[in-house]
């Protein structure tokens, strides 16, 4: 159920993100010669990387922290289930469950499940922060650095020719400057 909040969330999130990546990435990465689907999947997706994991963990915080779905649909059961059929046990139901209750046990247990659900997410956030570092080696992608990762992956990349031969990306060789009065 949760999961289908999730959804619309990241669909529209990364759809916004994909649409801030500048036309000009896209008119390079063709103009160079590059498949249309590798620039989308080594320029423009790499350069909107950061929006989208945002987008994510904000869905993802989202629907971990929403109770008034579990209110309708969960129906409060304590305990584990494996049956789709039966009640299901949710930490935002508990806590809401506990803090309303009249013993201050409760309330205790309500506040340590509030601290749970936080440092949950807290860890969620920085382990994908930190993969999302070591799967771009360092680079810093996102809104305002998006020609520093392209110009990094042209400078690493070699495209076909119309023959065999793989160059890599750079000023034409064998050409000589010609003598300018001045200069």
């Amino acid at each position: 159920m949760l999961g289908m909040i999730m959804i619309p969330l990241i669909m529209r999130t990364t759809e916004e993100v994909l649409q801030l990546v500048p036309n000009g990435y896209r008119e390079a990465a063709l103009a160079l010669g590059i498949s249309h689907w590798r620039a989308i999947v080594r320029i423009i997706l790499r350069t909107a990387l950061k929006g989208i994991v945002t987008g994510v963990l904000l869905a993802l915080a989202r629907v971990a922290g929403e109770t008034a779905p579990l209110l309708f649909t969960a129906f409060g059961n304590r305990f584990w289930t494996h049956k789709l059929t039966e009640p299901v046990a949710a930490l935002p139901l508990q806590i809401f469950n506990y803090a309303i209750s009249p013993y201050d046990d409760w309330h205790r247990q309500a506040w340590a499940g509030a601290l749970v659900l936080l440092l949950l997410i807290t860890v969620i956030n920085v382990s994908v922060r930190v993969l999302t570092r070591l799967v771009l080696g360092g680079m810093v992608c996102g809104s305002g650095s998006g020609e520093m990762a392209a110009s990094l992956w042209f400078s690493r990349t070699t495209f076909p020719l119309e023959s065999t031969e793989k160059r890599p990306i750079g000023p034409p060789t064998g050409l000589v400057r010609p003598n300018l009065p001045g200069g």
